[in-house]
């Protein structure tokens, strides 16, 4: 049997941040874990966007460690945490996925979030917010309100992409 993990890498949702993660963060890194944190490209107000799954992971792996890490990951986390796992499968020694979808985006699916990032660029995240508002009680959108308004405009727009092929963009690891 393989020794667990000591490293965890969590992979936040769309239209979050890393600060989404701080309560578990916390709570792992007092039973003795490592924990990264990344702000992908375009969240948590870091710049650039991602433009593609393999080019965001290509460049996570170069900043990680280089050992199996218990990855965790929600949403566009998951999708990212997935992908890491076709590209490094001996740095995947867990693998926690939530909200998430192991298929590609439906047609119908990759034209709503064309149509969101378009949003995105013409109004802002006024909408994201209020959707946000209306979808969670007040003390849960009191923790998302800061994250969503955090992100770069390019950021959200590019997380609505159908994840093209790209120039390089990744993002930095927290521990």
């Amino acid at each position: 049997m393989t020794a667990r993990p000591r490293t965890v890498l969590m992979l936040h949702a769309y239209p979050l941040s890393s600060a989404m993660w701080q309560e578990q963060k916390r709570a792992l890194e007092a039973a003795g874990l490592r924990v990264l944190t990344p702000d992908l490209p375009g969240f948590g107000g870091r710049a650039g966007a991602m433009e593609s799954l393999p080019q965001a992971v290509e460049a996570l792996l170069a900043e990680l460690p280089e050992e199996p890490m218990s990855v965790v990951g929600l949403s566009m986390g998951g999708y990212l945490a997935l992908e890491l796992l076709r590209q490094a499968p001996d740095r995947v020694g867990r693998l926690v996925l939530a909200d998430t979808s192991s298929r590609a985006d439906s047609p119908e699916k990759q034209a709503d979030r064309r149509a969101q990032a378009s949003r995105v660029l013409a109004e802002g995240r006024d909408f994201i917010l209020n959707a946000a508002r209306e979808e969670h009680s007040p003390a849960t959108f009191a923790k998302v309100q800061p994250m969503i308004e955090a992100p770069r405009r390019r950021g959200s727009r590019a997380r609505w992409r159908p994840w093209p092929r790209g120039k390089k963009a990744g993002p930095r690891c927290k521990p």
